[in-house]
């Protein structure tokens, strides 16, 4: 049986698969066993300011039509909920009239996730009455017989910060991280967004105990002295998923991205996102 929810309860109502376990008002007499074999995606919680930000000054030139890709983004993101929810949203015009949409949710950790293709249809259908009449619109694309509505890119941070000796090391450590995942959050990160790294060492130098940086990088090999043995996937460029887990990201390498301080973005529209922020920063304070 399938069913489709209209109301919810913001980003924790997408349940993970195998959470719904409970029958409310069963029959007398009757045993039923249920769960969900998949998870639900694409609910979210109301804006946050960053988010607002965002999202304000592309809304503020569109006059109920859309001409630019900027028009076809405010639209997307102000979708009404009850079709529901984009996290991130990019347009590009293709060569003849055809505008390539990507998008992306959020899922019960809010974590980016592929948006459900359900949501992909309502948004086609919403756009109709906006769309100028010879553009074509077309979401996503196909990856071993998986819709992939955009593409996400995760990371791990390495850093290793000088310490002034009359403060408490730990406590200087903890604030770094603090400060590497606010950063980081996921609100602030947009489709063809560069990483200016420089931003983050300044932010980390104004910190109380910290007087140098002397490494601060972003990665992916997944070696055993960053991540324990654990390997982060990316997009390689040709629509090669790399490893067994295609829903943690693709390929990107941020050694070829690095450039005067800033880490570049990807050809193809693209988020970077750091996933997991409690396992995927590691430091040394020395």
């Amino acid at each position: 049986m399938t069913f489709s929810y209209r109301v919810g309860g913001g980003a924790t109502s997408n349940v993970q698969a195998g959470e719904l376990t409970n029958i409310n008002n069963a029959p007398d007499g009757v045993t039923i066993s249920v769960t969900n074999d998949e998870p639900s995606v694409g609910g979210t919680d109301g804006q946050t300011v960053d988010e607002i930000k965002n999202n304000a000054s592309a809304f503020f030139a569109t006059q109920l039509r859309c001409v630019t890709k900027e028009d076809y983004t405010a639209r997307i993101q102000s979708i009404p909920t009850k079709f529901g929810s984009i996290a991130k949203a990019y347009v590009e015009r293709l060569d003849g009239g055809t505008l390539l949409v990507s998008t992306l949710s959020y899922n019960q950790n809010k974590q980016l996730v592929q948006t459900p293709q359900l949501i992909l249809q309502n948004i086609a259908t919403y756009l109709n009455q906006f769309r100028m009449i010879n553009d074509i619109v077309d979401f996503g694309f196909t990856l071993n017989d998986n819709l992939f509505s955009g593409y996400i890119i995760n990371f791990g941070v390495n850093f290793k910060v000088n310490v002034d000796r009359r403060f408490n090391p730990t406590e200087v450590k903890l604030n770094v991280i603090q400060t590497i995942k606010d950063f980081f959050k996921v609100e602030k990160m947009q489709f063809r967004q560069s990483i200016n790294i420089n931003d983050l060492q300044y932010n980390i130098l104004g910190l109380d105990g910290v007087i140098g940086i002397k490494e601060l990088i972003l990665f992916q090999d997944g070696n055993d002295e960053y991540a324990s043995g654990r390997k982060l996937y990316y997009y390689k460029g040709d629509g090669e998923v790399i490893g067994d887990d295609n829903n943690y990201g693709f390929q990107f390498n941020f050694n070829e991205a690095l450039q005067d301080g800033i880490y570049r973005p990807s050809i193809s529209p693209a988020v970077f996102e750091l996933k997991n922020p409690n396992q995927d920063i590691y430091g040394k304070v020395i």
